[in-house]
């Protein structure tokens, strides 16, 4: 007749969902020794690089929106930006976090998105992320949402100088 194994219910001192196992099943573990890693995706940290020339006015940023590839989803607001006080030597970069809401846990450990910082400058009018901007023939498009999985092509006039997002002319918002 086989034994029956000893176990034992755990119950977890915080909320959240397991992010990783540190020991098989069954296998014998030591009383101090971290069994699980439990993180909690209400509010995650978004972390990216920027130009180290750019710093100046990302210190000066009050919001940045996240934008999930992919995904049928409105930007997400996230909190100030904090700009790490060091500049990467090889790629003359800093480090940037962001602090996100994420209460539908859509934003996952290590997943890559778009951010996009606000530079709070004033009446720039309607614009667009640069890789939203296709160009054919010497001219400007972008896609226009028309419908329920519907879209059509717009033409516009990009600001030839502007850093991302572009400011465009030909499109009301």
């Amino acid at each position: 007749e086989a034994t029956k194994p000893n176990v034992q219910p755990l119950v977890a001192p915080v909320g959240g969902m397991i992010a990783e196992t540190h020991s098989p099943q069954g296998q014998l573990v030591h009383e101090a020794a971290p069994l699980i890693t439990i993180v909690n995706l209400d509010e995650v940290w978004v972390e990216g690089v920027a130009p180290v020339a750019d710093a100046a006015w990302l210190n000066r940023a009050s919001v940045a929106w996240v934008v999930l590839p992919g995904a049928d989803q409105e930007p997400r607001r996230a909190r100030r930006p904090t700009v790490a006080p060091t500049v990467h030597g090889d790629t003359r970069t800093i480090r940037l976090q962001f602090s996100v809401p994420n209460p539908d846990h859509l934003l996952r450990l290590n997943m890559s998105v778009d951010v996009f910082v606000d530079r709070g400058e004033r009446d720039r009018g309607l614009t667009v992320p640069r890789s939203a901007i296709i160009t054919r023939d010497q001219k400007s498009f972008v896609f226009l949402r028309v419908g329920q999985d519907r879209y059509s092509l717009a033409e516009v006039r990009p600001a030839a100088d502007a850093m991302d997002p572009v400011p465009i002319e030909g499109l009301r918002a």
